[in-house]
């Protein structure tokens, strides 16, 4: 006989644990107060946060159990290690607060950014859970960074933080460029420019291959 169900097992105490070992073996089950025991075609999936062989280890799970649910294991990684995958999930959570609600709300793109530096302990349920607070508590179409609340302040410091070295990064290649630019003009050649600068004619060329405007004042010198 085919399969008709799944049942998905995720909390289970030690008492209950002792029923489902004969259950899964004889594949018959005695319902609370019923007389004869009834038949059961399902497939049992089971998911557990805590590493079930260390419980085992411990006392705190059965073995027989643990065997027996160890059919087919698929391991699923905590939502820090694949950061890739919140945006998609934001999104996911959030059309469906929209279709729940009839309102049409938006995260800022900063706010993702905060999303994606978080570490997430509660993984993907605590994601679910905080982009349904939002949508549902935002009174404006567009949920900003000023409205996350206290967890988030190490990673929007993280990301201020690699904003600004952004911003210095792009500022110094701003400056370096209009150095090499002026110190071209000025000495109408490679060798000069690259004496004005304090470098090697060579190392001049390697930086000058890199930005178009440059490369045009270069090649135009001998």
């Amino acid at each position: 006989m085919p399969f008709k169900s799944w049942v998905l097992q995720h909390a289970l105490g030690l008492k209950a644990q002792g029923t489902l070992p004969r259950a899964l073996r004889e594949k018959r089950i005695r319902r609370v107060g019923a007389l004869q025991e009834t038949p059961i075609y399902c497939r049992m999936l089971a998911a557990a946060k805590p590493n079930l062989l260390e419980l085992v280890e411990r006392g705190e799970f059965l073995p027989d159990l643990y065997y027996r649910l160890n059919f087919l294991a698929v391991e699923v990684p905590p939502l820090r290690e694949h950061r890739e995958d919140i945006p998609l999930l934001v999104e996911h959570f959030r059309k469906k607060v929209v279709a729940e609600t009839g309102a049409e709300k938006t995260f800022r793109p900063q706010v993702l950014k905060t999303f994606e530096s978080y570490a997430w302990p509660g993984n993907v349920a605590e994601l679910e859970g905080c982009v349904s607070r939002l949508l549902t508590d935002a009174s404006g179409q567009f949920i900003e960074s000023s409205q996350l609340d206290g967890r988030f302040g190490n990673a929007m410091e993280t990301i201020n933080e690699v904003l600004t070295l952004m911003e210095l990064d792009a500022r110094y290649e701003r400056e370096r460029k209009k150095l090499i630019e002026d110190a071209l003009r000025t000495t109408r050649s490679r060798r000069g420019a690259a004496t004005r600068l304090g470098i090697n004619e060579s190392t001049l060329r390697s930086i000058t291959a890199k930005a178009d405007s440059i490369k045009k004042i270069f090649g135009a010198l001998k």
